[in-house]
């Protein structure tokens, strides 16, 4: 029986089996990788171009104002329904930016469908003029931020349905 024969059989066998294993392992770490960031297979990809002109906005802000009883910036936003994933937000104002993602446990990114309001503090309330909204890095509105007209009217009206004696 030639020895050396069979050693180069078992050598190959081996050599095969271990490169199917790593191909496998390979595959199933890039499928679980995929998966689990951004949910790419089960959700349409982000396209900042159809983003920012389709009819149906991904995200958009409704309003933008000052609080002056509060002194916060509140800047309204609502989700269209669609199903694109949305990992990360981002409000850029005049001299800050702050970031809100599904990985943040002091924010959280509205759901399709919903209006959520976002409170930012400042203390250069006057400066903050504009505020732009970024969603997946990619610049889907702008606007300018004013007075919280809605809230000193209903004040008002609330004190004159209720005077004070």
């Amino acid at each position: 029986m030639n020895k050396k024969g069979v050693a180069e059989i078992v050598l190959t066998m081996t050599l095969i089996a271990i490169t199917i294993s790593a191909v496998l392992f390979a595959s199933w770490s890039f499928m679980n990788l995929v998966t689990t960031r951004g949910n790419i297979l089960e959700s349409p990809a982000f396209n900042c171009l159809k983003a920012q002109t389709s009819s149906n906005p991904v995200i958009q802000i409704a309003k933008a104002c000052r609080n002056s009883e509060t002194g916060d910036v509140e800047v309204i936003l609502q989700r269209g329904v669609t199903d694109v994933y949305v990992d990360a937000l981002t409000f850029a104002f005049k001299d800050s930016t702050w970031h809100c993602s599904s990985s943040c446990a002091n924010c959280e990114i509205l759901q399709a469908g919903t209006t959520k309001t976002y409170f930012f503090a400042f203390s250069s309330l006057e400066e903050q003029d504009k505020i732009k909204l970024y969603v997946n890095s990619c610049e889907l509105d702008e606007k300018t931020i004013g007075e919280c007209w809605w809230l000193d009217h209903a004040i008002t009206n609330v004190n004159n349905f209720f005077p004070k004696d």
